[in-house]
């Protein structure tokens, strides 16, 4: 049995969401610069319990304030995916632009 209970995120700011075998890291914009930091911190963790991340199994969401005029995007994460919508423990979170 592996106890996720150690594994912690990078940067002050950035949060780990973790339930049973998901995880999902919460990054605010003003740390848009760890994103890659954060994932490879998660893949180490992975490989020091002898667990494997499966980055096709991963997701970016990018969630913008609609009411800000200027929404910049940032670069796509090597081997993730960009999603518009995710289910996250049987709620869909849809962040498509109407």
């Amino acid at each position: 049995m592996v106890n996720a209970s150690d594994l912690k995120s990078v940067s002050a700011g950035n949060v780990l969401c973790k339930y049973a075998d998901d995880t999902y890291i919460i990054i605010p914009s003003s740390n848009v610069d760890t994103r890659i930091e954060e994932l490879d911190n998660v893949e180490q963790w992975t490989k020091v319990n002898n667990l494997t991340l499966n980055r096709v199994k991963c997701a970016e969401m990018v969630i913008h304030d609609s009411r800000e005029r200027q929404q910049v995007m940032p670069s796509l994460l090597p081997d993730v995916a960009r999603v518009q919508a995710m289910n996250v423990l049987g709620v869909t979170i849809n962040c498509s632009q109407n």
